[in-house]
């Protein structure tokens, strides 16, 4: 396959404009992940692949709030509509509203439930990751170096 037949996206990651891509194989050419450096690859003592739980905790933490805002958002929702239907008796637009209400009100209640499961569940990623983090960095630590540092 010449590097006329890929797509121009292709032939700029494999930077091949112009060149049959088996020599751009074999010259070396690859694609890699934008965040990855050119670092140390996998080699011995590389901190290139670090990792926490903290961003899992985090999650769980903005879930738990975005539950708390759920709430609110349903509680002023009720008393908004408080009285509502005393005021605008014999409206056929009562009823209609009464419908879309319940509506947002069943939509909003299962957002607060997901929210719920989900806030304990990613928090406890986070401290399974960590604990998990520093058992297995302990095994990859060289005889006589704890792990750590």
């Amino acid at each position: 396959m010449t590097a006329s037949e890929l797509s121009p996206e292709w032939s700029r990651l494999f930077r091949t404009e112009g060149q049959d891509t088996s020599i751009a194989v074999r010259d070396g050419a690859r694609m890699s992940l934008a965040s990855a450096g050119g670092g140390q690859g996998g080699r011995a003592g590389s901190d290139t692949h670090k990792a926490s739980g903290g961003p899992w905790t985090a999650a769980g933490g903005v879930a738990g709030e975005l539950r708390t805002s759920t709430q609110s958002a349903i509680t002023k929702l009720d008393s908004s509509h408080e009285g509502l239907e005393s005021g605008t008796a014999g409206f056929a637009s009562t009823a209609a509203l009464k419908g879309i209400r319940s509506g947002w009100k069943s939509r909003l209640e299962a957002v607060r439930d997901h929210f719920d499961k989900l806030a304990p569940n990613l928090a406890q990623a986070g401290k399974e990751f960590d604990a998990h983090e520093v058992k297995t960095e302990g095994t990859f630590a060289p005889a006589g170096r704890k792990s750590g540092k």
